[in-house]
């Protein structure tokens, strides 16, 4: 064989091997999580995780999955993948309910909200104090869509009362529009709104056009995008504080 056939047979072999060893590298280990195991009743285990999320589960899982348990630590090892399978659905369906919570106390704080409006435009505070209200949009997302500051939703009732004040079917007062959602492309939208004056509510009206509901208060907000949040109340500390000041 002459040289250059050697060395030609050198390298092929070189990059044969080589490319065997990467296609036979072992893969990189699952991350293993340690889950704290509260409680046990029979076959029952009940789990809860670093956020604080708790799950039951039967024995039957543990030895299917062939998890350890470290009995002298109090906890289940339990690889990453199989940790987000299990508490993932836990932790959407609870912030869905923190969600609905907070828009129940919103659209209950309308008229205390309204009372206090000028205070709330003038204290930086309340100003910034993130409302779970927010345009909610079919099949597209938006910039400023929120969920907005407290002073953009003032501001939004007051400067464009005519998109956003309804008369209230129970007393003839003052209804003011605090939930919006519907469609760009279609242009239909649905509302919900709060008396200012007995306190009643209507919820998902078809009424209206969507874009004369969106703009306005899209537009308002694009004129915070860049505002502090480091000073601002939580909405909960912001109605505490308004009903506070009520009180006094």
């Amino acid at each position: 064989m002459t040289d250059k056939k050697k060395q030609y047979a050198q390298k092929t072999a070189t990059s044969f091997r080589t490319f065997s060893q990467r296609a036979d590298a072992p893969k990189t280990a699952e991350a293993v999580i340690p889950i704290d195991i509260v409680d046990r009743q029979g076959r029952n285990y009940t789990l809860r995780n670093a956020e604080g999320l708790q799950l039951r589960i039967d024995e039957s899982l543990i030895v299917d999955n062939g998890l350890h348990i470290d009995a002298q630590a109090g906890k289940l090892l339990v690889p990453e993948s199989l940790v987000r399978g299990w508490f993932e659905p836990i932790r959407r369906e609870q912030q869905k309910r923190e969600e609905q919570r907070l828009q129940d106390l919103f659209a209950k704080s309308v008229p205390l909200i309204w009372r206090q409006r000028e205070r709330i435009l003038a204290d930086p505070q309340l100003f910034g104090a993130r409302t779970p209200m927010r345009i909610r949009m079919a099949y597209v997302s938006m910039r400023d869509s929120g969920p907005y500051p407290l002073g953009v939703v003032v501001r939004a009732w007051t400067e464009y009362e005519e998109r956003y004040t309804r008369v209230c079917p129970k007393c003839g007062g003052r209804m003011l529009i605090y939930s919006v959602s519907g469609s760009p492309l279609s242009g239909r939208s649905s509302h919900s709104a709060t008396c200012t004056a007995c306190g009643c509510q209507q919820h998902h009206v078809d009424e209206g056009s969507f874009g004369s509901l969106a703009s306005p208060i899209m537009r308002i907000a694009s004129e915070y995008r860049d505002l502090p949040k480091g000073d601002a109340l939580s909405f909960e500390e912001a109605m505490a504080l308004l009903n506070k000041r009520k009180s006094l």
